[in-house]
């Protein structure tokens, strides 16, 4: 049976198997139980998602969940590595 997404307006997304005969319609939320919507989108040919398919995955988590960008990947404290801190990195910068 297919996979499905539905997203309930209080939960978020989720998904649930049916038949294709039941493909339509509303669900119901595993969390809450209230009605969720059918959500439609582009298939994934291959296997692999288009860019619009993974940014739409993207978005659909950081509504729900927001990731929070804490410091820059690899700077530690945000300074420039040179063993003193300027303040936050700035790779656009090539000299200072």
């Amino acid at each position: 049976m297919p996979l499905y997404d539905f997203r309930c307006a209080t939960c978020g997304p989720f998904e649930e198997r049916r038949s294709i005969a039941e493909s339509s319609g509303t669900a119901t939320c595993v969390a809450c139980g209230a009605d969720a919507v059918r959500v439609y989108r582009s298939p994934a040919i291959g296997g692999q998602r288009s860019a619009t398919g993974l940014a739409d995955a993207v978005d659909d988590r950081s509504r729900h969940d927001p990731a929070r960008v804490v410091g820059v990947p690899g700077h530690g404290s945000g300074g420039h590595g040179h063993g003193h801190d300027h303040g936050p990195s700035r790779p656009w910068q090539i000299a200072h």
